[in-house]
């Protein structure tokens, strides 16, 4: 019986310490880096260059960059995707041209976000990074394809 009382009792106080350190951490999940102002002490800590690709290979010079940005003051990561293709500035009528997502390793959880002509830039929401790895995974339009990438994980 006293051996009962102590494991749950262990087991309770596991799960209080567990549950503080993720509720602490949780609320920046699916949030805005630049409402959070996590994007403040953001670096860039992983990127891949978006290349034009015909039967797999790639063609010519990169049409766009997909970044993985990091806050250490927040612990969080999110995707922002760069789109360099000129005809996505100016089409008429408008159209989907780049996306962004990030992913959080440990249980898969994703945020992504499309980009439209006329936005060169386009960032995802942030999710909680602290003691787990993230990875950015970005495409941009050219010629009616979309072409993707993938940057590393960054812990």
């Amino acid at each position: 019986m006293p051996f009962l009382r102590t494991a749950a009792l262990s087991a309770f106080f596991i799960t209080l310490l567990l549950g503080s350190s993720i509720a602490e951490a949780a609320p920046y999940d699916n949030t805005s880096p630049v409402a959070t102002k996590c994007s403040v002490s953001a670096k860039t800590v992983s990127s891949a260059n978006i290349f034009y690709r015909v039967g797999g290979r790639p063609i010519g010079q990169a049409i766009g960059r997909v970044e993985l940005r990091y806050s250490p003051t927040c612990r969080t990561a999110w995707a922002r995707t760069v789109n360099n293709n000129p005809k996505c500035f100016v089409a008429n009528p408008p159209y989907t041209c780049s996306y962004a997502s990030v992913t959080r390793n440990s249980d898969r959880y994703t945020l992504g976000r499309y980009g439209n002509s006329g936005i060169s830039t386009i960032f995802t929401n942030q999710v909680n990074d602290a003691g787990v790895t993230s990875y950015a995974y970005g495409c941009t339009r050219y010629a009616g394809v979309w072409n993707c990438t993938r940057t590393s994980s960054y812990r």
